[in-house]
């Protein structure tokens, strides 16, 4: 949650070594199966949301995705692509060239 987080600060910095990392986290279900799958549903609605906070950051402040012109549309496209192998790690200098932080720390 700490990189959903942070996408709502005025200023947002990372750390010279820090790591970014971007994932759809882990869900486990249990309960009886009508339960189970409304809570399927909250988890998904809660991906979508991630990926748009996500997307509308680097949408605008992204140089990869503004160098590429990219849509709110593509670049959500692009962040779910990397994400569905699973982690998403990137360094500072990453992290800020994707837009998901606007500078590095010093």
């Amino acid at each position: 949650m700490g990189t959903v987080i942070i996408q709502a600060a005025r200023r947002r910095l990372i750390t010279p070594n820090a790591i970014f990392m971007c994932h759809f986290g882990s869900t486990d279900l249990s309960g009886d199966f009508l339960s189970s799958q409304n809570y399927s549903t909250v988890d998904k609605n809660n991906a979508e949301k991630m990926i748009s906070i996500y997307a509308e950051q680097c949408c605008k402040f992204g140089e990869f995705f503004v160098e590429k012109q990219y849509s709110l549309s593509k670049t959500k496209q692009y962040i779910k692509r990397k994400m569905k192998n699973g982690d998403w790690y990137l360094d500072a200098e990453e992290a800020v060239y994707y837009g998901f932080v606007d500078g590095i720390y010093k």
